[in-house]
């Protein structure tokens, strides 16, 4: 059986070459990128238009903080700087991190979703009620925020949703933030474990019973009438039904109670 020519199989490459062209990926800071290289944005680049090389990206987050970012060689990646907006606070994780710099630490900003923060230079840590400031920021391990008005450390609150919020006290006892009776609480009997970018959050006192148009583990602290309309109680169906039995048969009980009464008054 004959060989194919090379002088025909060399057009079919030149002709799958220009249709499907390789995509080669640039793995530094400051290599050439262009419409067949691309530069891998899990490490924070993007490709300068300006100039066609593989450069740290920055933006905005909000109207008055942004990403300012810039190459470090240590950890072969894109970091924020001072002041810079970033992902993956202490009191958090993140799938898709954008971390500060080595020296710096990203704080929690109270305005935004949790794990969403600002790059600071923060040295110690402060416990419920004393004092915050650049030089002293809030243990976010024990749900503290550091109160923009009087600067103080206070237990983070906020909206989960447009009917639920955390509503957050602390618990001088267990030396933590708790949600109060009707908040939104992360960590059910059936999910305790949080997802990514979640820290658990406990209530006060009762269950936290999940909420059913959330993701698993996320619901609200017993005490309130949001339970009965909005949530979806664990494993409590047996004892619901239970529940609605025993009505049922009471209802029945005080029907036939009424019947004897009556067909006794007629008797008599």
């Amino acid at each position: 059986m004959s060989q194919p020519s090379p002088l025909l199989i060399l057009p079919c490459v030149v002709l799958l070459l220009s249709t499907f062209p390789p995509q080669i990926s640039t793995q530094s800071h400051g290599s050439p990128c262009g419409p067949l290289t691309h530069c891998p944005t899990d490490i924070g680049l993007i490709c300068n238009a300006a100039n066609n090389t593989c450069t740290c990206g920055s933006g905005p987050l909000t109207d008055s903080l942004r990403y300012t970012m810039t190459w470090e060689p240590s950890l072969s990646r894109c970091v924020a700087t001072l002041n810079s907006a970033c992902i993956g606070t202490r009191s958090s994780s993140s799938s898709s991190p954008v971390p500060c710099a080595p020296s710096l630490t990203c704080i929690q900003v109270n305005s935004l979703p949790l794990g969403q923060g600002q790059c600071k230079d923060i040295p110690s840590t402060s416990q419920h009620g004393a004092d915050c400031s650049h030089s002293n920021y809030c243990d976010p391990t024990t749900g503290l925020i550091c109160d923009e008005t009087t600067y103080k450390c206070v237990c983070g609150s906020g909206p989960l949703t447009n009917t639920h919020s955390f509503i957050m006290e602390w618990d001088p006892a267990r030396s933590a933030c708790l949600a109060s009776p009707g908040s939104a609480c992360i960590g059910t009997r059936l999910n305790p474990s949080t997802t990514t970018g979640q820290r658990k959050v406990d209530c006060w006192r009762g269950d936290c019973i999940q909420l059913s148009a959330m993701p698993p583990g996320v619901g609200v602290c017993e005490g309130s009438l949001e339970v009965s309309s909005s949530t979806t109680p664990e494993g409590d169906k047996d004892t619901t039904d239970g529940a609605n039995n025993r009505i049922i048969s009471a209802s029945l009980l005080w029907s036939t109670l009424l019947l004897l009464l009556f067909a006794t008054n007629t008797l008599f």
